[in-house]
């Protein structure tokens, strides 16, 4: 007669642990997404509040007024240069990640001072995530982070 060898996992325990595993990959996807979305927004963030930041300080040390335009349907922001009273593009330019849309009031320009035309709020978006980013009329930027209950919080 021959014995029947136990050693090591049967077909059926590899397809429950595999079930397993399945089910809690499905239930993590969407809390990814969710932190995916939040990388992008934050990493916008950054990309913008530098380019705010070279725009301001190419206005003081070139003397001219600078100013950022936001293009919300392409998501293009650039830099432009005042140029005796016409506007023209630098090589300063960003463009908004895959998924991240934004809203500004109006452009930003700074004059030789680096003083902006007024306090601005520029809102950033994806499907999870909203942030928004505030130009004081000093030139200061702040940015808060939209919570699920309605709060705000700052971020660096």
């Amino acid at each position: 007669m021959m014995q029947r060898n136990e050693n090591g996992f049967g077909l059926i325990d590899l397809l429950v642990t595999v079930g397993l595993i399945m089910i809690v990959a499905t239930m993590a996807i969407p809390e990814n997404s969710k932190s995916v979305d939040a990388v992008k927004v934050n990493l916008a963030r950054r990309e913008i509040s530098r380019l705010i930041d070279l725009a301001r300080m190419s206005a003081i040390t070139k003397n001219r007024s600078m100013m950022v335009v936001f293009n919300s349907s392409t998501g293009v922001y650039r830099v432009r240069r005042n140029n005796s009273g016409s506007w023209e593009d630098t090589e300063l330019i960003g463009y908004l990640p895959n998924g991240v849309d934004f809203l500004a009031t109006r452009a930003v320009v700074f004059d030789s001072r680096g003083l902006p035309n007024g306090a601005i709020t520029l809102s950033l978006s994806s499907q999870h995530s909203t942030l928004q980013l505030l130009i004081s009329e000093a030139g200061g930027i702040t940015s808060y982070a939209q919570s699920t209950t309605g709060t705000a919080a700052e971020t660096q």
